[in-house]
Order: C-alpha cells, then sequence, then structure tokens
C-alpha cells in the first residue's frame, strides 16, 4: 500500500550549495509522541516517603491481547540485570517513545543466595531483591521515580505453569523464575536435552504460589505463547552465537562459558528465544515484526562505543538495580542487587551496546528504472518496498520474499541485468547439539525468485560465528562478498561475470569486530575496512583480482564502532566511525595516489552502529542512528574545513537509517520503525511518510 502523510514541521537542515531542509517525522498510527524528560537517578528525594512493600493480587488470568495498531516492544533475557546491562538504552528509548514495552526475564538467577559478601545466603530473598531492583530501574525510566508503584499479578501459561507479571504503565515486566543454581541444572543443559526438566523457583513474597518444572519444549510453548498473546512488532534477545574467545591473563573466563564470550544462560535463552520466534506469526492485522539481538561480554573483550552521556544514563540506571543509588523500599527481602554494588564500571559490559548482526551496506537504493526499493528482515524473510514509480514519493510493499528464518541484516546490490541480488544469513538448522546448530550464507536472484545456500567460510559448530555478509559490485558485473569468520577476521567469496563463485576464502590478518566495510575503485580494486582493537584494519588489493593484503602501516585512532567507507566525486576514500570511549564521529580522508589519512571534522554526535555515507554533487551526506535512536543527517563538501551542523530528528527508530537520491535528484531518508513499518522523508520538501 502506498504511505500516508504525516504531520510535519519544516527544520533547516543544512546550510550549503544544496540547501537542503528536512521535516520533522510524525508518529501516525503509533503510540510515540512527546513526553516529560524522566528525573535524574540520583539519591532519594527525602521529601518523598518511601512507599510501603509493593502488595500482591490475586493469580489474574492471561493479559488481554494489545489493541490491533499497538506497538509493541518486547525483548526476552536471562537475568533481571540483562537488559540494563546489554539492551540499553535501545530500553529507555522505546518507554520514552512511550511504546507498550514487555520484558520477559527466564531464569530467577538466584547464583548462590548471597546478595552481597554480607548477606546470608537465601536464594529467594535475593530473587526477590534483585527483582525489586530492577522494578526500581524501570520505574525510573518510565516515570522518573525508582519508588513507582507497581501492579503485580500471575499469568497463567498452558503448561499449567504460572509467572509472576507486574505492569507500571507502559511497561510490563514477566518472572519465569527458572532455577538455575545447582551443578547439572543448567538452562544450557535443559536445551541440549541432557536433563529432562528443570524447575521454577518461587521467590519471597512472589505474586506466584506454586512451583513447576519446565520441560524443553514447555519453555519454548511458553515464550511462543508470549509471542502470540502481547503480539510484539519488534522482539530483542541476547546474541544466538557468541565470538569464540582465548581466555588467558588479559582476557580472563569470568563468568564466559568455555571458549565463548558470554554467559552460557544468555545463550541459551536465545536459543530458546529464536526456537519459539520459529512458531510466531507476527501481530496480525497485516502487519509485521523484526529482531534484534545484541552482544554480551562481547563488550568489555572490544573498545567502549557508548558516548559519554549515554553511558552516564546507562550507569545510573545499573546504579538504581545494583544499590550504588540506594532506593528504599521497605521490602526486608532486599531492595537491590548487591552483589553488582560496586562492580558496574570495572566489568566493562555495560559501557558499549553492540546489536549482533550489522550490515554496513546501503539498505535502500534505486533500481534499474530509478524507483528506490528498501531491503530489511521482516517476519525473519527478506522484505522488499519500492517506489510506485521513480522520483513518486510514495511506496508499495513490504513484499515478502522468503529465504528464512533470516538473521537481521540483508545486503542487496543491484545486477548488470537491472535485477536485485540479496545476501543474508540463515539459521539453516536450530537444534539441541552442536552439530546441529548450522548458518549459513544465502543468496536471492530476484531474476529467477530463488535462494541458493552460499555455504559457510566454516565448518562444524563455528560456523555460528559467522557475521553478516556484505557485497560489493566490480565495475566488471562481479560480486564480490566478505563475511566475519569465527577467528574474527574476513572470509570472502566472488561470483564471476558468468555467475560462478570461487570458493571460500579466510584474509587472515588482525582480528575486527562485527561490521565490515567495503569500496570498489573504478579501476576494479577492493578495499575492506574492519574496526581492530587500536585501530581500523585495512585489506586491499594491489592490482585487479590479486590477493587480498592487510596494511599493517594504518595506525589512526582507536575505533568504538564498524567502519564506513566511501569514495568521493573527487576520487579521494573517506573513512568514518565513531571513536572508543566518546562516541565522538571521527572522518578520516586519503586522496588518489596517497597512503596518508588525512583527519576530517564532522562534530560530535554520539550513537549505535555503523553511518551511511551517501555522495552528493560535491560532497557528502552522512547519516547515522544518535544516542536518542533517532535519525541525524549533516552534509559535508568533499573538502571540509570545519565541523558541520547536525541536525536530529523524526521518531525512534530500530536500526541505522539510510538515505539514497531519487529519480528527481531529491534526498530521501528512510528508517524502520519499532512497528516494522517503513518511515521515509524527502529532505527539502517537508514531507514526511510512514509505509503501511
Amino acid at each position: 500500500m502506498a504511505g500516508e502523510a504525516m504531520p510535519h514541521r519544516r527544520q533547516a537542515l543544512i546550510a550549503g550549495t544544496l540547501g537542503l531542509t528536512v521535516a520533522g517525522l510524525g508518529l501516525a498510527g503509533s503510540s510515540s509522541g512527546a513526553r516529560p524528560a524522566a528525573a535524574d537517578p540520583g539519591d532519594p528525594d527525602p521529601r518523598i516517603p518511601s512507599p510501603p512493600p509493593v502488595g500482591m493480587s490475586s493469580p489474574g488470568p492471561t493479559p488481554p491481547a494489545p489493541p490491533a495498531e499497538q506497538t509493541t516492544v518486547m525483548h526476552v533475557v536471562a537475568h533481571p540485570d540483562d537488559d540494563l546491562f546489554f539492551l540499553n538504552p535501545e530500553i529507555q528509548q522505546a518507554i520514552a517513545a512511550r511504546h507498550r514495552v514487555v520484558g520477559v526475564c527466564v531464569t530467577a538467577a538466584e547464583s548462590n543466595g548471597h546478595n552481597g559478601p554480607s548477606r546470608r545466603a537465601n536464594a529467594k530473598d535475593y530473587v526477590k531483591a534483585r527483582q525489586n531492583g530492577l522494578r526500581a530501574a524501570y520505574g525510573q525510566m518510565a516515570q522518573g521515580d525508582p519508588k513507582a508503584r507497581w501492579t503485580r499479578t500471575t499469568l497463567t501459561l498452558p503448561n499449567g505453569a504460572q509467572a509472576e507479571a507486574d505492569t507500571l504503565g507502559q511497561v510490563t515486566l514477566i518472572f519465569l523464575n527458572i532455577a538455575k543454581s545447582f551443578w547439572d541444572g543448567r538452562l544450557r543443559n535443559l536445551w541440549a536435552g541432557r536433563i529432562g526438566s528443570l524447575p521454577t523457583l518461587v521467590p519471597t513474597g512472589s505474586a506466584v504460589h506454586h512451583a513447576h518444572r519446565y520441560h524443553r519444549t514447555e519453555l519454548i510453548d511458553t515464550l511462543a505463547h508470549l509471542f502470540d498473546t502481547y503480539r510484539p512488532t519488534l522482539v530483542s534477545t541476547m546474541d544466538l552465537d557468541p565470538d569464540l574467545q582465548v581466555h588467558d591473563q588479559r582476557h580472563p573466563r569470568r563468568t564466559d562459558h568455555g571458549d565463548l564470550s558470554d554467559h552460557e544462560d544468555h545463550t541459551a535463552t536465545a536459543q530458546f528465544t529464536w526456537a519459539a520466534l520459529a512458531r510466531y506469526r507476527g501481530p496480525g492485522g497485516g502487519r509485521h515484526f523484526t529482531v534484534q539481538s545484541y552482544r554480551g561480554y562481547y563488550n568489555c573483550r572490544w573498545p567502549f562505543n557508548l558516548s559519554a552521556p549515554a553511558w552516564r544514563a546507562k550507569e545510573a540506571l545499573l546504579g538504581v538495580y545494583s544499590g550504588d543509588v540506594p532506593v528504599p523500599c521497605g521490602d526486608p527481602a532486599g531492595c537491590a542487587d548487591l552483589s553488582m554494588r560496586g562492580r558496574v564500571p570495572p566489568s566493562g559490559w555495560g559501557q558499549s551496546t553492540h546489536p549482533r548482526y550489522v550490515s554496513t551496506t546501503p539498505w535502500v537504493q534505486p533500481d534499474a528504472t530509478g524507483a528506490l526499493t528498501a531491503f530489511a528482515v521482516l517476519d525473519q524473510q527478506a522484505a522488499m518496498w519500492r517506489e510506485t514509480a521513480p522520483g513518486s514519493g510514495r511506496w508499495q510493499g513490504p513484499s515478502l520474499l522468503g529465504g528464512g528464518p533470516l538473521l537481521p541484516g540483508v545486503s542487496a546490490s543491484l545486477a548488470p541485468d537491472g535485477h536485485w541480488q540479496l545476501l543474508a544469513e540463515r539459521i539453516a538448522e536450530l537444534g539441541p547439539n552442536d552439530h546441529d546448530r548450522r548458518r549459513t550464507i544465502v543468496l536471492f536472484e530476484q531474476r529467477t525468485g530463488r535462494w541458493t545456500d552460499l555455504g559457510t567460510p566454516e565448518t562444524g559448530s563455528r560456523m555460528r560465528q559467522l557475521g553478516t555478509p556484505i557485497a560489493v559490485r566490480r565495475a566488471d558485473g562481479s560480486l564480490r562478498m566478505f563475511a566475519r569468520t569465527a577467528s574474527r577476521t574476513p572470509g570472502t567469496r566472488l561470483q564471476k561475470p558468468n555467475g560462478a563463485w570461487t570458493p571460500w576464502l579466510d584474509l587472515g590478518g588482525h582480528p575486527v569486530q562485527e561490521g565490515l566495510s567495503a569500496v570498489a575503485l573504478p579501476d576494479g580494486r577492493i578495499e575492506l575496512y574492519g574496526s581492530g582493537r587500536l585501530t581500523p584494519v585495512r585489506w586491499y588489493q594491489k592490482r585487479p583480482g590479486a590477493p587480498f593484503t592487510q596494511d599493517t602501516a594504518l595506525r589512526l585512532p582507536v575505533p568504538g564502532t564498524p567502519p564506513s567507507v566511501v569514495r568521493l566525486d573527487d576520487g579521494a576514500l573517506l573513512l568514518v566511525y565513531r571513536l572508543a570511549g566518546n562516541g565522538q564521529v571521527a572522518g578520516f580522508r586519503r586522496d588518489p595516489g596517497s597512503d596518508q589519512w588525512t583527519q576530517v571534522p564532522l562534530g560530535g554526535q554520539g550513537g549505535i552502529g555503523p553511518m551511511q555515507l551517501l555522495t552528493l554533487p560535491g560532497g557528502l551526506l552522512l547519516v547515522q542512528r544518535n544516542d536518542a535512536g533517532t535519525a541525524s543527517v549533516a552534509r559535508l563538501t568533499s573538502r571540509p574545513v570545519a565541523p558541520f551542523p547536525w541536525e536530529a530528528h523524526g521518531p525512534w527508530l530500530v536500526q541505522q537509517p539510510a538515505a539514497a537520491m531519487d529519480a528527481h535528484g531529491r534526498v530521501v531518508l528512510t528508517g524502520l520503525g519499532p512497528d516494522a513499518r517503513l518511515r521515509t522523508m524527502l529532505l527539502g520538501e517537508g514531507a514526511a511518510r510512514t509505509q503501511v
């Protein structure tokens, strides 16, 4: 269907030769809107008396389904701080945007039952204290009040189990409370079928009154039931396939599992979540859903990527949860997770937020006719939107192209015959054992409508660490594909002009974090960039078709995010990323024929994920997702001499925004909303649309 016009206001966007303006993007058909800023989570206000302990209500029925048009953002995590450490600031942004937020915590997370070193072991009290701390943090996010009063009730699930459901305004927290403390009672063993069931733990003062034993299929059924009940349009969870990690003095094991760089409960919860998502058919009414996964302990293995303001906000909420910011609640069981007191910054878990599946290739491009075309993953399938006519500004779609179950992230490239080729990562198998947890790269050919399995650069269980593929088109029409391997180096294949593919090749070199970026030069050479621990890493070809060589002389500031690279109209290359530790945007220019990089002033902006770089006549448009989760844009001349202004606008988006030039030479900014709908903005003409 065509998009419907939305309310807007003109804003000056860029001072420059194009004289662009942008319209603020409204939120027709969603629950988003302006709201007062939350209070700063500091010491409790002595003028506010502490409320009595939160009371319990009688067990209640399953809550009614949300209204047909409601945007519901739902996350599933293992422990009652994973969302604060690893998913935020995304949750805080969703709450600020006035969306319905539903959080599911799978385990009781009772550990050894000690709420801090000075407390006697009492598992039921400790679980209650952790949940009190989590409610306080969400109270701060939702109402600016960590002592806000929650409504607590129970959910009766199809398997006879009960779960506690706590509600505060548009926020609902659901606790399944699966116990995990005894040595063989691990969630990963339940997933693998090595144990038959796991019991729940009933916390002190819980709204739930009886325990239950979850079998493997029951837990999948329960999560699928919760998806069907709350009908989310956006589902977030933890890393399904964490990086392999060598543990040594510099990289201690801590609570990593085996040779993986994450907690075993994080991974098992992600596996159960994706298994349940395979049964979820979406919110209904012609609407769709998207999925996001987030890294866990990966955060402390790589340079930090949050800006100072984003980290301060995240740390403050973790302080409420851990008791570093005392919030008296009047509950003898405890009001916070005191075992985390004083450990939030040293752990390194919270100073970054890393989406697991990252693509740097533009997901909106003109097709052979000039009509803009957008691609994303909806309902775990590839989806396509297209302008009804070149430059019309009206869109049709989404058309679902199949290929699933696909992981988030798709890379599109226009073939010489005018048809699209799409690359994505597929869950080829999601079973209980190592040998049946296969991932693979798949290719969609629009010309035939078929998907082809291109395999992986890895074998066995190592294929689980596969990264999101990206594609770059050479001048001769051949397609070069790259994907990060289990060794954290790039793997590549080349599709020749005749359609044949070369075998997988690992380029080796220094390891890089997830998110590769490539550029094709006019003579057919390709350069590839990734973000290493100390500097960006570059692979290049000395001549067209030659093997790739790593540039060992590249010495640029430490990157915190994946890089983006583009060739400017004067032949220079521009490399852009956010600096580690502060999130400031940094740009570096290399002139044709030179090996030297010159820093480009870009101004200061924080945010998550890579940026898109769109070349324009005489300059460049930078597009990013900022600290608020909305779009920011700035225009540079080819040789900027001073930072250019950034303009932030629009609603909260769930992935990096993109920009493309339409058939009339106008810049169209696009984003994917948490309702899985396409947002488009025509820069310069005050038009804003939502694809329905």
